[in-house]
């Protein structure tokens, strides 16, 4: 079974750094890590020409059976050398001379033998930085993080973790993403250091669990879209973003128990990333008084102004007109309003006539407050109410000189002329400034009779205003 999250694309204008830096430095590993069966077949070819295996593979079957962990007889010499290499007790007290005594004729020759085997060995990248569980030092713990057993697992690896890893950067920030990175794949490493199951783990896997658990705890019961295929099913689905926890959690636990001997997946390890992931999460929101962080609160808005117009949408094309126009009014209601949102309300209220006085009220007051619109839908608007005898939108007067210029400036001449005759009935120190710009703009357009008035209401302002005597001047001149 597998279920990802679908997020939505990344914004390239705040682009993932970290996200693509951790996937470029996997990559690079994995190229250094392409050369790893040439350098251990050189390694093996030497070890096997040498005189080692006569001294040292009798010795290490002696200290395996010594453990009660007899080595198998039947498996090739070259296995048995690979197991002894990531033994590192056994290296130990071979290095110490316990296990083949210095006094041994040809001690001094075999050493040398031994070192040029282990110069060899050591050119390998994985068994240096992979986690030997049975043996762990600080710096396998980290690196084998970036290490990959093959191209499917990098490309597996790299492709879950771009998909969810670009969201939760963005939400954390670089730096508390690196440490939910660095911290979840640690604590998907517990099962390996409690159980060491394994020879060598190795894998950005568990870290990339805790960053797909810290993507739906940041989400928290928001329903959001999921990939899911199950054999060969497949499909889309929305569902609340942290009933996913418990089923990745559940599925890595029964691939686990159900896993033939020879499987090398470490379910375990996903199942401790997830927890760790979510743990780890879970603080973050905590500390933040239960909210989670701003780009992921911008999201779930941008969740249901999607999830409303949706409806909108349905609704419209079903001729459902009044229920549309009020999807889009809780739309334009409970979420910043986005232009196209205000002119297809405007459209569909057109369509529902209970519904018009307020569309009309919200576009004609939000293109007063500066918000952009275009002037003839604005205009239309107001025609609109003219044509089916509708009160006008309770505006400021500063607010209707605001809609003025847009009429004008969009060339609406027939409304705007409208607009300006009303507010010159009242003077007040913008009324000048506002004659003079119809008053061009209608003799620009050919209207020169419809200018000549507006210029003979300017007149009329010249003994009574500063600023008309002085836009007068600039007129003439």
């Amino acid at each position: 079974m597998l279920i990802l999250p679908l997020p939505s694309r990344p914004d390239w204008r705040k682009p993932p750094v970290l996200t693509l830096l951790i996937m470029l430095v996997c990559t690079l590993v994995y190229l250094g890590q392409a050369g790893d069966e040439q350098r251990a077949a050189q390694a093996l070819h030497y070890y096997m020409q040498s005189d080692l295996p006569a001294f040292e593979l009798p010795a290490y079957r002696d200290y395996r059976a010594a453990q009660g962990k007899p080595v198998d007889e039947a498996q090739p010499a070259e296995y048995t050398v690979q197991a002894m290499q990531l033994d590192p007790d056994f290296l130990q007290a071979l290095h110490a001379g316990k296990l083949i005594r210095a006094q041994q004729p040809g001690y001094a020759d075999l050493w040398r033998q031994r070192e040029q085997f282990e110069r060899l060995w050591d050119k390998q990248i994985t068994p240096r930085y992979a986690l030997a569980p049975a043996h762990p030092r600080v710096l396998t713990l980290f690196s084998h993080m970036f290490l990959h057993g093959s191209w499917d697992h990098l490309l597996g690896n790299m492709a879950v973790f771009f998909l969810v890893g670009y969201t939760v950067e963005l939400a954390l920030g670089p730096l508390l993403f690196l440490g939910l990175f660095l911290l979840g794949g640690l604590g998907a490493t517990v099962s390996d250091l409690v159980l060491a199951q394994y020879g060598l783990s190795l894998g950005a896997s568990g870290a990339i669990s805790a960053v797909m658990a810290s993507y739906v705890v940041l989400f928290g019961w928001q329903r959001i879209r999921f990939f899911y295929a199950l054999l060969f099913f497949f499909n889309t689905a929305r569902w609340p973003a942290l009933v996913i926890l418990p089923v990745w959690l559940g599925n890595e636990l029964f691939q686990y128990l159900t896993a033939d001997a020879d499987n090398q997946v470490n379910f375990l390890a996903h199942f401790g990333g997830f927890l760790a992931g979510a743990l780890l999460t879970a603080l973050y929101r905590w500390r933040r008084g239960g909210r989670s962080a701003a780009s992921v609160e911008q999201a779930r808005v941008d969740d249901a102004q999607a999830t409303l117009r949706a409806q909108a949408e349905r609704l419209l094309d079903a001729g459902q007109f009044e229920r549309a126009a009020q999807h889009y009014a809780r739309l334009l209601a409970s979420c910043p309003a986005k232009a196209d949102d205000l002119l297809a309300y405007f459209r569909c209220a057109k369509l529902a006539p209970a519904q018009l006085p307020a569309a009309i009220e919200q576009l004609v007051g939000r293109a007063a407050r500066g918000e952009v619109l275009p002037g003839e839908v604005v205009a239309e608007a107001l025609r609109e109410a003219g044509r089916r005898k509708l009160p006008m939108p309770r505006l400021s007067a500063n607010h209707w000189l605001a809609v003025a210029r847009l009429c004008i400036d969009a060339r609406q001449f027939d409304i705007a002329k409208q607009l300006v005759t009303r507010l010159a009935r009242q003077p007040g120190p913008e009324i000048p400034s506002l004659l003079l710009r119809l008053s061009e703009a209608l003799r620009r357009q050919g209207a020169a009779a419809d200018a000549t008035r507006f210029e003979a209401m300017l007149t009329s302002l010249h003994s009574e205003s500063d600023e008309a005597h002085y836009l007068l001047r600039r007129r003439v001149s």
